[in-house]
């Protein structure tokens, strides 16, 4: 009996997730240490690294996209899927560019005046979410929207 050497779509997915969630939440630790001060709650706003990570799940899953497109197969599922891939860089870029431009605001807060630097954790919380859901609706749609299928 011959052993099945993929591993399953749910632990490869999962895999997928977690590996690079991983390595970010190492970088609040990282800016900690490079740093040497106290960790501050600017470090743990990782909207920026997973919104990049997102738009670099959306550039492989378009990759992958277009090498299935290439070998032909029905072209209706290719259509969904384009239309889902570009709607999710757009959605990614536009939300990168509001966390960009927000980080870079709390930056200028801090420097110029600490007392009214106290960063609001609902907002290091939004911008953490926005990078989570879209790196989590990448991995959902390819799961859900698999190429070459």
């Amino acid at each position: 009996m011959r052993a099945n050497v993929n591993a399953p779509d749910a632990i490869v997915g999962f895999a997928a997730f977690f590996i690079p969630v991983c390595f970010i939440v190492a970088v609040a630790f990282a800016r900690k240490s490079i740093r040497a001060s106290a960790l501050r709650l600017m470090d743990f706003c990782l909207g920026t690294e997973l919104l990049l990570a997102a738009l670099a799940s959306d550039l492989v899953y378009g990759v992958g996209l277009a090498h299935a497109m290439g070998s032909g197969g029905d072209s209706r599922s290719y259509g969904y899927a384009t239309f889902v891939l570009m709607f999710l860089i757009a959605l990614s870029v536009m939300l990168l560019i509001c966390v960009i431009s927000l980080q870079q605001d709390w930056e200028i807060l801090d420097r110029d005046d600490a007392r009214r630097a106290q960063i609001s954790p609902a907002g290091v919380m939004l911008a953490n979410v926005a990078g989570i859901g879209m790196f989590a609706a990448i991995a959902i749609v390819s799961t859900f929207v698999p190429v070459g299928a």
